[in-house]
């Protein structure tokens, strides 16, 4: 019995120094060697989507009507701009491939500063199924990292969101992202950041494929569809109305890309409010958007006011502050 104690507590200690001593291993390997040779440690501070920026004005920012969430639909798609035009304040809490996990660490963490009376949440089956490991790489390389962040990573069970989460606790600790500020204009990824968290990408046009798509099917992963479904039980505590929205894609990506399409209308549907606004607004493939799935500035400039139409018919938005 001693013997097997002994064991038990060296292994409980040698386990101790590993978890302590691996973050610095992961820091010193990324130091000495070429990105190329740890293709398991990715940390986009300051990387494609402006989030590192968006945090930071949201920390400052305050109340809102309107709050918008997802992916890259959401960041590029709704203008707070045009909201504003129309008497209706808001901030674009979207990232890069946001997936609900993502979606409930942020909404958790800052939705008390915003109060929007509205919250606007983007639904699309490519996010549904994505496996959230992009995106909580982009979280943990621009946000704090504390137990939400660790539950968020469990969740999402991958090596490169476990390496990122210790390599990034590590940075955040010695204060090495202390003083980073990040470009308001990227012209490689042709973006620029507004403010109230949108990325205005003005240039780009599709151009559509000569390869037909290869269908698959649109039903949402479990764990993404609990986590959209935590998340509107948060909303809803603080008594905030949500509206769930399909941004346009190309009608040659809308058309081909997923097979039952009524399956997964009738699950957002089932959850609440819900608009697809594909087929709803006269957007033109090649001037509207820069790629099968994201409009441009040109496409966000039709796109948005078309919505705040359709939602102001249905009753679903607030009225200003």
């Amino acid at each position: 019995m001693m013997d097997l104690r002994r064991y038990l507590l060296r292994a409980l200690l040698f386990g101790l120094c590993c978890a302590l001593t691996y973050p610095a291993y992961l820091g010193l390997w990324s130091a000495l060697l070429p990105t190329w040779h740890v293709p398991n440690l990715r940390y986009p501070l300051g990387n494609y989507g402006m989030m590192h920026s968006r945090l930071t004005e949201l920390r400052e920012h305050g109340p809102v009507d309107a709050v918008f969430l997802g992916s890259s639909h959401t960041y590029r798609g709704f203008d707070p701009r045009i909201w504003e035009a129309r008497g209706i304040s808001a901030f674009n809490l979207g990232s890069s491939s946001q997936t609900p996990l993502q979606t409930e660490v942020l909404v958790n963490r800052y939705i008390d500063i915003l109060r929007p009376r509205l919250a606007i949440m983007e639904v699309h089956p490519a996010v549904l199924q994505d496996d959230g490991v992009e995106s909580s790489l982009d979280l943990i390389a621009n946000d704090r990292i504390d137990l939400a962040t660790a539950q968020m990573a469990l969740r999402v069970g991958h090596v490169l969101t476990f390496n990122a989460l210790a390599y990034g606790k590590l940075r955040q600790l010695t204060g090495m992202d202390r003083e980073y500020r990040e470009p308001q204009v990227k012209p490689l990824d042709g973006d620029r950041y507004i403010g109230d968290g949108f990325v205005e990408h003005a240039e780009g046009h599709f151009t559509r494929p000569e390869q037909p798509l290869d269908p698959r099917s649109a039903k949402p992963s479990e764990s993404q569809l609990a986590a959209l479904d935590r998340v509107l039980k948060a909303l809803h505590d603080r008594g905030i109305a949500v509206v769930l929205v399909e941004v346009p894609v190309t009608s040659w990506y809308a058309s081909g890309a997923y097979t039952d399409r009524d399956g997964f209308e009738a699950l957002m549907t089932a959850r609440g409010a819900y608009v697809n606004m594909n087929g709803k607004v006269a957007l033109d493939d090649s001037l509207h958007f820069y790629d099968k799935g994201h409009l441009n500035q040109a496409g966000a400039d039709v796109f948005n006011p078309v919505l705040i139409d359709t939602l102001m018919a249905r009753g679903l938005l607030p009225a200003g502050r």
